[in-house]
């Protein structure tokens, strides 16, 4: 229903408009108030917030004009219909710049005043659909930004910060300094902990909130134990304030003492890739500029665990997560290469070859011979090193893909579970086994498996005792107990219940078909 605001110096008029609104438009008009002045009415405007306003044009004091650009330049935005004792053609320019939708001539006839009020209710519809509108493109920008402003980091993060393209997507989100800094944030979670992912994302989000309100800068996604950081600068003097800016953000998660922040030097916003680089290298090398954890790791080439984002990242699919652990532990171009990280280099990527192989996604005889690191192990310089394990990774990062998307914790469950099929299995003991919570390997469970722990160990379990039925000679109670059942009665139920069979009837029919 529209609210109307009737306005005239004149009460038997205000009193008529009154009248043939109640009477006649009363199903989709109603009137909130009434005025007898200019002034009164911009007060009124105020207070009831009408969406229409019969606004009479000569009135002692502010005329029905000047309330209605006082009402405007308020910021109100009612819709004026004018009431007039005759026709004034030297106002209809300044009527049509107020917004004002139509007029009325005294004594106002019953028709008119319909028209002119359906007139301005569309008016007002079309308003309210247009800022509709307006608001809803607000709001998915609202939501969307932060999603842009993510690929874009996650893009420098790879190595593709640079020239103008990155310089323009840079824009796009909203970025209007010419020169940037650009920051590595690692995260590490502290001895002992269960789940080292969801530490990871708290300790993460509570940095995004600090170093984007704080600081002004941009914060890109949690890649791994990694994230990237980029400031803005007006110049390079700039530079020294704005490290100080973001340290100081961050102060509550620095001094925890598991979470650690290099700088890279100023640069170009097309050449922000270098400044990322730099402190990435910064990170996992010497320190220099680089604010350590108070119990953490010392600084030292390959000096933080980035085994663990290496193989969950093959282990999930997520070729971009592995790829980032190795880069981030190659040193510099012309940095000696020290024989402790090749070693882990090289050990890290024999697990990963025999993880492939364990999994089905590498028969066995490539993943042997892939074992044979010498390159890696033996690199005489960076860049040797950085080839020999670059070309290792191409060939695991297609192997790894071709394969299900697997959790570290989901893929340690069901080696579990295949290890323990005779054993009793429960959801605690194998979360357990898995390093994670119950709760969190449940939901795991039915993100990557799409069904739950519990449906998962009896389908297992009923497909090897399928296996173990095949098999010549084999009993019931025999494969009931090597499936972990110990009542022959429950699990011959189950395996009916399951596969439309009891166990003796489905070994039965496989016998009769090996015999024809």
């Amino acid at each position: 229903m529209m609210r109307v605001l009737v306005v005239d110096d004149e009460q038997p008029v205000v009193d008529g408009l009154c009248h043939l609104i109640g009477k006649d438009e009363s199903g989709d008009f109603q009137v909130v108030g009434q005025a007898r002045s200019g002034r009164e009415a911009v007060d009124k405007a105020r207070a009831l917030s009408p969406d229409i306003m019969l606004l009479d044009v000569n009135m002692p004091g502010l005329s029905g004009l000047d309330a209605a650009r006082e009402i405007r330049k308020r910021g109100d935005m009612p819709v004026f219909i004018l009431v007039t004792a005759y026709e004034r053609f030297d106002i209809a320019l300044e009527a049509v710049q107020l917004g004002i939708v139509d007029y009325l001539l005294k004594p106002v006839q019953k028709s008119k005043l319909a028209e002119a009020l359906a007139k301005a209710a569309d008016l007002v519809r079309k308003r309210a659909e247009s800022e509709r509108g307006e608001l809803e493109r607000r709001e998915a920008e609202d939501r969307l930004l932060p999603l842009a402003r993510h690929g874009v980091l996650r893009a420098l993060m790879m190595g593709e910060g640079t020239g103008p393209a990155f310089a323009d997507a840079l824009g796009q989100v909203g970025w209007t300094a010419p020169w940037c800094l650009a920051a590595v944030l690692s995260f590490q979670p502290p001895a002992g902990c269960t789940d080292r992912d969801d530490w990871a994302r708290s300790a993460y989000g509570q940095a995004a909130s600090l170093i984007e309100y704080k600081a002004g800068a941009m914060l890109g996604p949690l890649s791994g134990t990694l994230c990237a950081a980029l400031a803005p600068l007006s110049g390079l003097a700039d530079a020294g304030r704005a490290e100080a800016v973001v340290s100081d953000a961050l102060a509550p998660v620095l001094d925890s003492g598991r979470v650690r922040l290099a700088f890279g030097p100023p640069e170009l916003v097309a050449e922000a890739s270098e400044s990322y680089r730099v402190a990435l290298s910064l990170l996992s090398g010497d320190g220099a500029s680089v604010r350590p954890a108070e119990d953490g790791p010392e600084p030292g080439a390959g000096s933080w665990d980035f085994e663990a984002d290496f193989l969950d990242g093959l282990r999930a699919g997520s070729v971009e997560k592995a790829r980032l652990a190795l880069e981030s532990v190659l040193p510099p171009a012309g940095v000696p290469v020290g024989s402790a990280l090749r070693s882990r280099l090289a050990g890290a990527l024999s697990v990963a070859y025999a993880d492939l192989a364990r999994r089905g996604l590498m028969d066995d005889a490539s993943a042997l011979a892939a074992l044979d690191l010498g390159g890696v192990a033996g690199a005489a310089d960076t860049a040797a090193l950085a080839a020999a394990v670059r070309t290792r990774f191409a060939e695991l990062g297609a192997a790894a893909t071709r394969g299900p998307r697997r959790s570290r914790a989901v893929a340690a469950a069901l080696d579990y579970i295949t290890a323990n099929f005779s054993s009793p299995l429960s959801l605690e003991s194998t979360a357990s086994a898995a390093g994670v919570s119950p709760g969190h390997l449940s939901r795991l469970f039915t993100d990557e498996l799409g069904m739950g722990f519990t449906d998962y160990l009896i389908d297992a379990r009923i497909r090897r005792a399928r296996e173990l039925l095949s098999e010549p000679g084999a009993s019931v109670k025999e494969v009931s107990m090597a499936c972990g059942y110990s009542d022959p009665n429950y699990f011959s139920r189950l395996f009916k219940k399951v596969c439309g069979l009891s166990p003796t009837a489905y070994a039965a029919g496989i016998r009769e078909e090996t015999d024809d």
